[in-house]
């Protein structure tokens, strides 16, 4: 029996292809009838094997030495990892979320009560100087020349009211009780003028004295409603829209 395997060379590298030469010769151990063109043989080595193409002459791979007296229960087991998700894991991380943001919605609205709270003390404080009268006429003046027919002084909260803004809300309606003197009947201060915060009523006094006689007009009202109730209210000095409206 001829055991022979001619190893060949094919191009200038091993596994090229292209004409092959007979590099040499050894005993394989492998029938002549299994070495078939493009079968493969394998040919141990310490440490290391060749992958041969048979008839082909072809080096394919070069390969660690496999063991074969190693059995699958002798390899060591794989750890097993714990599970990457789990629904209390879910609820756990939604309900700390949750926490998280009622947390920081209750401490934006306590430093909106507190901001609020310092507001409405300033305006209850507020006393008229010479600067901020300065400062009012100069906005009327730069309203005015923008065709503008009103200028917004100041905005609060209506809970700022005594009455939450509700006289202010129903200024439109008629009164139900008549003045019966003819001076109030003639130039009647608005009821709502009272629910004002000290501040604010000092503005409407002012503007009384000093922006009354010269043709303007004072007005408040809601300027916006929270949830379908009255929100901000709005002060405000107003002018007529043309001279032959301020002459009437």
């Amino acid at each position: 029996m001829n055991n022979r395997i001619d190893f060949q060379k094919c191009g200038d590298k091993i596994g090229g292809w292209g004409p092959c030469r007979p590099l040499r010769t050894m005993d394989y151990g492998i029938p002549p009838e299994g070495r078939t063109p493009g079968s493969y043989a394998r040919w141990g080595t310490a440490g290391a094997a060749i992958d041969i193409a048979v008839g082909r002459g072809r080096f394919h791979d070069m390969l660690p030495a496999v063991r074969h007296d190693v059995h699958a229960e002798d390899l060591p087991m794989p750890e097993t990892a714990g599970p990457t998700i789990s629904v209390s894991a879910l609820f756990a991380e939604r309900e700390a979320r949750q926490r998280r943001e009622q947390e920081d919605e209750e401490q934006l609205k306590q430093k909106e009560r507190e901001e609020l709270d310092e507001f409405r003390k300033r305006l209850e404080n507020f006393q008229w100087a010479e600067d901020i009268e300065s400062a009012v006429i100069g906005r009327i003046k730069r309203a005015f020349d923008h065709g503008e027919t009103e200028l917004e002084v100041t905005s609060f909260p209506s809970g700022f009211c005594s009455d939450g803004g509700r006289a202010i809300n129903n200024s439109d309606e008629p009164p139900i009780n008549k003045p019966k003197d003819e001076a109030a009947a003639a130039e009647p201060e608005p009821d709502w003028v009272g629910t004002l915060p000290a501040g604010v009523r000092l503005i409407y006094d002012y503007w009384k004295a000093n922006l009354k006689p010269g043709g303007f007009g004072f007005s408040a009202r809601i300027i916006n409603y929270k949830d379908g109730k009255p929100g901000d209210l709005g002060v405000f000095v107003t002018w007529p829209k043309t001279a032959f409206e301020s002459q009437t």
